[in-house]
């Protein structure tokens, strides 16, 4: 016997995207004591982020270099928006991915038909 759970509609796919992307980057931020960790801070970081990445990706002609550039910029934004010190980006980027990973693995193996 399997238990499902059906998710449709704008509310369920808000709350898992802010479960996957921005709750680990408030935490993050958190952690390494940022300057800004509130929820409305982590959610402009998401967003201002993931543009700045996908126009400098698209500018270097996509690739593996394009995907490098990318991670660097994607880190730059969220650290002058979260105000983050520079000596602290590093574990606060490993700190993010581990999280965001580890969420995404928990909704990937729930019992939810999108």
């Amino acid at each position: 016997m399997s238990l499902s759970i059906e998710a449709n509609g704008l509310i369920p796919t808000l709350v898992i995207f802010s479960a996957v992307m921005v709750m680990p980057i408030k935490w993050a931020a958190a952690y390494v004591d940022a300057g800004r960790t509130d929820f409305a801070a982590s959610l402009l970081a998401v967003v201002l982020s993931v543009i700045a990445s996908v126009i400098s990706f698209k500018l270097l002609g996509g690739g593996f270099i394009g995907f490098l550039v990318a991670l660097v910029v994607m880190n730059i934004v969220q650290a002058i928006i979260l105000k983050i010190s520079a000596y602290k980006i590093p574990g606060y980027f490993i700190i993010a991915i581990f999280l965001q990973l580890a969420i995404s693995f928990f909704f990937a193996t729930m019992p939810i038909k999108f």
